[in-house]
């Protein structure tokens, strides 16, 4: 099987990399090129004061940062494969309700969100074409439990393998979006086979009552089964359903039923959800304070995307032609050299945060290190004049040394964007 997880790669740094020009004050005579490995995971217990997998309080840090654009070129798209990776995202209608809907569109009546309702209709539903990410995201206003799954048939005249190796069900009943990230590269493999116009359902989970977000966020590959490296088509259909006992789950015809029409936010297949960023900001611990960039929107508490920062997915939707300027559903690979052209050893740090004001809303988001590690942030809040921000990761530095930050941000729905990403130096 093609393991495709978005995998962490150590680069090899070159001394024909080429940096920013500086002021020969207290400058290393030379560069030797020393490369800093890894770095220091900062978020990891109570006693550092920062927030670890068991969900403990974090410390935040308010700075007077000037925040940058990001330049287009730093952003690589499908990176890990020229064809690019398909998104199938679901996030329409946000909310299923017992009443009428009425004129807000956002929302849909319980009677026809249903796959076992009196008018049935699905989420969404797509074709997929080899390896791609699922995101779903909803919310059950209703008094009723329901399921949730992402159903997958296979529409070849061949056998096809379905499997997953990075996946987790949300639900803000038992917990929020940020534990959701933190299980998906622990999940068990999904690993099966489907004949010829046969259809099963993936990722399949509870949803309470009043149980408010649920969703999926999953990263699935579809190949032939006789080799289970070539890619093959599926359709993929988000459904819900409350009668889980129903025999005839599977042998209902879904590719005939209706599309919910509700409006509300973006739903749709776009070309790729991996993303990589290099920060080719030319930092340097000489002559720069700090650098800061905003990453997932131009503007705070905006939405959507006509405010894309060049991070953001069109998408080929049942609406028409739609758009997600936000992260929510994907991570994002981070890279940022960091040389020290000064002639003492410098601390370097990277800090993770909020610059939007205080009435904008929240970030919250989860890394993964190199190392494997995998930590959250929630709810950080935004200030008037700066901005707060959690450190994530620091390295000592040493005279002509290059340290290379390098670890994956996963942002937490549904909290406001954009994330702010910062280097600095500690004095």
């Amino acid at each position: 099987m093609n393991h495709s997880r978005m995998v962490l790669v150590v680069l090899l740094v070159q001394t024909s990399i080429a940096f920013a020009q500086v002021l020969p004050i207290q400058v290393a005579s030379h560069l030797t090129v020393q490369v800093v490995s890894r770095g220091r995971e900062l978020l990891r217990d109570t006693a550092s004061g920062t927030l670890g997998e068991d969900g403990k309080q974090f410390q935040t840090t308010t700075r007077t940062w000037s925040i940058g654009g990001l330049d287009r070129s730093w952003i690589t798209k499908g990176y890990e494969h020229p064809s690019g990776r398909f998104f199938f995202y679901s996030n329409r209608p946000e909310t299923i309700v017992e009443d009428d809907p009425a004129s807000d569109s956002s929302v849909c009546n319980i009677s026809n969100c249903m796959i076992d309702g009196p008018s049935p209709y699905v989420l969404f539903r797509g074709e997929v074409v080899g390896l791609g990410q699922v995101f779903s995201w909803h919310a059950n206003d209703t008094a009723r439990n329901m399921f949730h799954g992402i159903l997958v048939r296979n529409v070849n005249d061949f056998p096809i393998h379905v499997s997953s190796v990075a996946w987790a069900a949300m639900d803000d009943a038992r917990d929020d979006n940020n534990a959701a990230w933190r299980r998906y590269a622990g999940a068990p493999v999904v690993s099966a086979t489907l004949a010829p116009g046969k259809q099963a359902i993936y990722f399949k989970h509870n949803v309470p009552a009043h149980g408010n977000a649920f969703g999926i966020i999953a990263e699935v590959e579809v190949t032939r089964e006789e080799d289970k490296h070539t890619t093959a088509r599926a359709e993929m259909t988000d459904i819900v359903w409350t009668d889980d006992s129903e025999a005839s789950l599977l042998s209902r015809d879904y590719a005939s039923m209706p599309v919910v029409k509700s409006g509300g936010w973006e739903r749709g297949i776009g070309d790729y959800y991996a993303l990589s960023l290099r920060v080719e900001s030319g930092f340097d611990a000489a002559s720069t304070e700090y650098q800061a960039y905003r990453i997932g929107l131009l503007h705070c508490h905006s939405g959507g995307g006509l405010e894309d920062d060049g991070t953001g997915i069109p998408l080929r939707s049942p609406d028409g032609d739609g758009y997600v300027g936000a992260l929510y559903g994907r991570g994002i690979h981070v890279r940022w050299p960091l040389v020290n052209r000064s002639a003492s050893v410098a601390r370097m740090r990277v800090a993770i945060g909020n610059s939007c004001g205080p009435n904008d809303g929240l970030i919250g988001y989860t890394i993964r290190y190199v190392s494997g590690r995998v930590a959250s942030v929630d709810n950080v809040a935004g200030t008037t004049d700066a901005g707060n921000y959690v450190d994530v990761l620091e390295a000592d530095v040493p005279p002509g040394g290059v340290w290379e930050p390098e670890f994956d941000l996963y942002p937490a729905a549904p909290r406001v964007l954009p994330l702010t990403i910062g280097a600095y130096v500690v004095k």
